[in-house]
């Protein structure tokens, strides 16, 4: 299995502590993680023809099965994790528009409530090889 790639709002506080939680319940090695400022998020999104300047939505790659943002990115990164994580994937019968709508308020509203980074951080360096840039 190629790995899940996300990308993500780099400067995001919120967004980093997800990434970082995620490396830690990662177990079987199955994400890779790329700020949406880096190359590789820049080229990906050119090829793609997919505007990734407004940093308001994860992007999950996953190379096998397509690409997936929002609230559907969300679950796919659940259901990649696996395992008792799968519990999580009941919510994913309710209505998109409805999950989008909750992962957009979150979203509209994560710099105000948790603030921003002037950079991304640098990860830990137990979880390095997870970053791609």
């Amino acid at each position: 299995m190629k790995p899940l790639i996300i990308f993500f709002d780099g400067p995001c506080v919120f967004c980093n502590f997800w990434i970082r939680t995620l490396c830690r319940w990662d177990k079987n090695d199955k994400l890779r993680f790329s700020s949406l400022d880096s190359d590789l998020a820049i080229n990906f999104a050119s090829k793609r023809d997919i505007n990734i300047s407004n940093k308001d939505t994860v992007i999950v790659w996953d190379q096998l099965d397509g690409i997936y943002t929002e609230s559907r990115a969300f679950f796919k990164i659940i259901k990649t994790l696996g395992g008792l994580f799968n519990l999580i994937l009941i919510f994913s019968i309710i209505p998109k528009f409805l999950t989008d709508g909750i992962y957009k308020f979150i979203a509209r509203n994560r710099y105000k409530w948790f603030g921003s980074y002037d950079t991304c951080p640098t990860p830990d360096t137990s979880f390095k090889h997870k970053y791609l840039d």
